[in-house]
């Protein structure tokens, strides 16, 4: 008797479908995970600029003087008014004697605009104390 050795049939992965189907799963997974998380910090970026910033208070911080450069160089400026002086974020055009008020929203940010809130601009966070808005909290 003569041993012949039967032929066998290709084995198959356990899960029943070939390995290009995981890995086109793998990469569309990957994908979805670059394209989606930046989305998501986007939004999420977003909503903290311009979703739920109202204002919590507001108080006249008196008439604007004038504005001289932040003294570390960050391209922050200070205002002066007639009642003290206010750190900014960015330099703005004020005319000078534009009664101005310092709003706090929402999100903890304090904004200096004019009265008919035509102009805002964000408080600098690096210098802020009690001392540059008039001894104001």
């Amino acid at each position: 008797m003569s041993h012949h050795p039967t032929p066998q049939s290709p084995r198959r992965p356990r899960s029943g479908r070939p390995p290009s189907v995981g890995m086109m799963w793998s990469l569309t997974l990957a994908a979805a995970t670059i394209i989606g998380a930046p989305l998501c910090f986007l939004v999420w970026g977003l909503f903290q600029v311009w979703g739920n910033d109202e204002v919590v208070s507001s108080e006249s911080i008196g008439a604007f003087i004038q504005m001289s450069p932040f003294a570390n160089w960050s391209g922050s400026v200070v205002i002066q008014t007639d009642q003290g002086f206010l750190p900014l974020h960015k330099a703005v055009a004020i005319q000078t004697g534009t009664p101005l008020i310092l709003e706090l929203r929402t999100t903890g940010r304090r904004y200096v605009c004019d009265r008919g809130r035509a102009l805002c601009v964000e408080t600098s966070k690096e210098g802020f104390s009690r001392e540059a808005a008039g001894g104001r909290p």
